[in-house]
C-alpha cells in the first residue's frame, strides 16, 4: 500500500512532493527519495537538495517554497555585466522564477540606482512567462507612493525577460518596529500606513497573494513601501474571480503568512491578503507569528492554519513578557507589548478567521477598524454591547466629561 503511494508521488510536482516528504518519518522519507531517484533522477535530485536544506537553522516556514526551489537548482550563473540598458552591480536575491539585481542606469544627464528582476527559469515555460507578463502589466498600472515604482519592462536582445523597478533600501516592517522599540499605538500607526498601498491595489482589483514582512519595507524616510507582485493577480470586482488564469496549481506561497484557502489551492481574493496582513499584525503585536509553537513541522502547521483558532495576541505578548529573562531586549521580551487590548485582539483575530467571508473584505476595511481603535471609537470586530459603546464614548470625551463633572460639583 505504502509503495503504491510512493510510486504515485513520483508523478507529483517538486513542491508537492517535498511537502509530502515532510510529513513522513525518516525511514519512509528515505524510501520515497530512493524510489524517486530511480523513477525520475532530476526530480529525485531536486528533492534531495530540498531535504538537505532541512538541516539549516532557519525554519522552512520562514522561507518561500519558490525561493527554496530556486536555491536547490543548479549553481548560480555568473553575474551579468548588463541587462538591457542597465549595468549590473550585484545580486539582491533570487526565487524559483527570477533573480533580482541591483543595477545602475547611466546617461549623459543622470545616474540612478534601481532593481532589475530577470526571469531565469529555464526553459521559459508558458506559465513562467505569463506570470512575468502579468507582473509587468499589474505593476505598470499601480501608481502609489507606497508601492515600488515600475520603470521599464521587456526583453533583452538575448531574449531574457526583465523588468526594472525603483530600488527600496530599508528594513522590513517588523525589524523597523523592533529596532526602535515602538509602543503598541506606534506599531498600529505604522501598520496603517502600510495598509494604504495594499488598499490601493485592492481597489484596482489586484490581489498580492504573497504579503509578508519582507515585502513591506520601511525606507530611509520612514515610509512603508510594498514590493513584489510576482504572484499577484487581477480579480473581477463583481465576482471576485480571477481575470487571468488562476495559478494555484503551483502553490506559490509563503507558508507562515498564507491563508487557509491558499493552502487548499483555492482562488485567492482580497480577503486572502487580509489573512496575511492579520498574520503580520499578530506578529507585530505579540512578538511571534500565529501557531509559532508548531512552525517547524509543516504538516502540523498547515493543520493549525486550516483547523485551529489562534491564541489572542495579547495572551502571547503577556506570556512572552512574563517568561523572558530579566534585562532581555525589548522585543525578545516584549514588556512594551503587554498593553495589547481586547479591541486589537478582536481586530487581529477577525483578520485571521478561517472563512474569507468572516474576515474583513479588503485592506481598507481592516484599516477602518484600526483607525477606530486609534481614535478610541468602537471597533466593528468587537460587536460590543451598550456598555462597551458608552465606555468608548467616555474615553474619547474624558476631558469634556471631567470639566462637566467639576462644574456640576
Amino acid at each position: 500500500m505504502f509503495s503504491g503511494e510512493i510510486m504515485s508521488a513520483v508523478r507529483e510536482s517538486l513542491p508537492d512532493l517535498f511537502a509530502r516528504a515532510l510529513d513522513l518519518e525518516a525511514a519512509a522519507r528515505r524510501e520515497l527519495l530512493e524510489r524517486t531517484l530511480v523513477e525520475d533522477q532530476a526530480l529525485g535530485l531536486g528533492l534531495a537538495r530540498l531535504l538537505d536544506n532541512l538541516t539549516e537553522q532557519a525554519s522552512p516556514i520562514d522561507r518561500s517554497p519558490w525561493r527554496e526551489l530556486g536555491e536547490a537548482g543548479a549553481a548560480a550563473p555568473s553575474l551579468p555585466a548588463r541587462i538591457g540598458p542597465y549595468a549590473i552591480v550585484r545580486e539582491l536575491g533570487r526565487g524559483g522564477m527570477a533573480r533580482v539585481y541591483l543595477a545602475e542606469e547611466k546617461t549623459e544627464l543622470f545616474t540612478r540606482t534601481l532593481a532589475v528582476k530577470v526571469l531565469d527559469r529555464a526553459p521559459f515555460d508558458d506559465v513562467a512567462i505569463r506570470r512575468f507578463r502579468d507582473e509587468v502589466r499589474i505593476l505598470s498600472s499601480l501608481e502609489h507612493r507606497g508601492i515600488a515604482r515600475f520603470l521599464h519592462g521587456g526583453r533583452t536582445e538575448e531574449g531574457a525577460w526583465f523588468l526594472a523597478l525603483e530600488h527600496v533600501d530599508g528594513d522590513d516592517l517588523l525589524s523597523w518596529a523592533r529596532k526602535r522599540s515602538l509602543a503598541i499605538r506606534e506599531r498600529v500607526a505604522l501598520f496603517l500606513e502600510a495598509l494604504e498601498a495594499v488598499g490601493y491595489a485592492h481597489a484596482r482589483g489586484v490581489v498580492h497573494r504573497d504579503l509578508k514582512p519582507d515585502h513591506l519595507l520601511i525606507d530611509a524616510h520612514g515610509e512603508p513601501r510594498l514590493l513584489d507582485f510576482g504572484i499577484s493577480k487581477l480579480v473581477d470586482p463583481e465576482t471576485g474571480a480571477g481575470l487571468s488564469t488562476t495559478r494555484t496549481d503551483s502553490r506559490a506561497l509563503t507558508p507562515g503568512y498564507a491563508s487557509p484557502e491558499q493552502f487548499r489551492g483555492e482562488p485567492a481574493t482580497p480577503a486572502s491578503d487580509v489573512y496575511s496582513l492579520g498574520a503580520i499584525l499578530y506578529e507585530l503585536l505579540a512578538g511571534e507569528r500565529p501557531f509559532a509553537e508548531v512552525q517547524e513541522k509543516r504538516a502540523s502547521f498547515e493543520r493549525a492554519v486550516l483547523e485551529v483558532d489562534p491564541e489572542p495576541p495579547s495572551a502571547v505578548a503577556r506570556r512572552r513578557a512574563t517568561t523572558a529573562p530579566r534585562g532581555a531586549a525589548a522585543d525578545s521580551a516584549p514588556a512594551r507589548l503587554r498593553t495589547v487590548t481586547r479591541d486589537l485582539d478582536a481586530i487581529c483575530l477577525k483578520a485571521l478567521r478561517k472563512s474569507p467571508r468572516e474576515r474583513y473584505a479588503d485592506a481598507s476595511e481592516l484599516a477602518q477598524d484600526l483607525r477606530a481603535f486609534l481614535d478610541g471609537r468602537p471597533v466593528a470586530a468587537r460587536r460590543g454591547n451598550r456598555r462597551y459603546h458608552l465606555a468608548r464614548f467616555a474615553r474619547r470625551h474624558r476631558h469634556q466629561l471631567a470639566v462637566g463633572a467639576a462644574l456640576l460639583v
